[in-house]
């Protein structure tokens, strides 16, 4: 996938969980339970940093995520890693530890008290991908040997096995559009169907800039004409499509390409 689309899906997923309740909801629905019972989740922070290295960016993206434990005063950083490649890669569990490393060192530079990091892979590819273990790349050596190779946990969450009922029912309903959005970015045909779906939906967001990031998104990813955008809302409330061409007509005033700013 070319990097500028790999840009605009980056800013869309961070613009999403630069929302405090967002990146709550988020978490609650993708982290473990038995990680979720130990966090302070109404204390999270987006971080203004980033443990990708030059030589991983074409790898990862990453978002930080600052956590206070519920038993102390320790924190911890969740590190959701954007993975977009349209094919899976045999090789990303040692990308992974090559960026945890880096990390550590980091936080070791800066001479700071040491944070575990907890990786996250939030992946939305075309391929099916099961994430192995560095372990199993060794399974033909004894056991004994085994013990002395890399080992640790990932969450991962591919999000195109995510059935799109469990996706809708969220309660949160900028982030349930936004991930379905996701879910279908690389299949524009299919996605175009789905937007005809959750167009209803858009009455229920609270926040109206949300609106705003949505549409940027589906028409950067969509490439469609104006006149066929116009056609999608044909079955829509009045209310509802007088309100999203209104946002429309705002996008192509300031111009498609805009940036996107955190809010926390």
């Amino acid at each position: 996938m070319p990097k500028k689309i790999n840009n605009i899906h980056d800013k869309f997923f961070k613009e999403v969980i630069a929302d405090k309740q967002n990146a709550i909801d988020f978490l609650k629905a993708f982290l473990p339970s038995e990680l979720l019972d130990l966090l302070d989740i109404n204390s999270i922070n987006n971080e203004k940093t980033s443990f990708t290295a030059p030589s991983l960016e074409e790898v990862f993206s990453d978002a930080i995520i600052n956590c206070k434990l519920l038993a102390s005063e320790e924190e911890i950083y969740i590190s959701i890693l954007l993975e977009h490649k349209s094919i899976k890669e045999e090789n990303t569990p040692f990308q992974l530890l090559s960026y945890l490393a880096h990390g550590y060192q980091e936080q070791l530079k800066n001479k700071v008290k040491l944070k575990i990091i907890v990786p996250f892979i939030f992946y939305h590819g075309k391929s099916k991908w099961e994430l192995k273990r560095i372990p199993q790349f060794f399974d033909h050596i004894p056991k004994t040997i085994i013990k002395y190779v890399p080992d640790f946990e990932t969450i991962f969450v591919n999000i195109k096995q995510m059935p799109d009922n469990q996706i809708m029912n969220m309660m949160n309903t900028f982030l349930s559009t936004s991930l379905l959005l996701q879910k279908y970015s690389n299949n524009p045909k299919e996605l175009i169907e789905q937007f005809k779906r959750i167009i209803n939906t858009f009455s229920n967001l609270t926040n109206r800039n949300f609106l705003v990031t949505l549409i940027v998104y589906f028409l950067q990813i969509t490439e469609i004409e104006e006149s066929n955008f116009i056609e999608l809302l044909n079955d829509s409330p009045l209310n509802i499509k007088n309100e999203i061409m209104s946002t429309y007509d705002l996008i192509e005033k300031k111009g498609i390409e805009k940036g996107y700013q955190t809010r926390y």
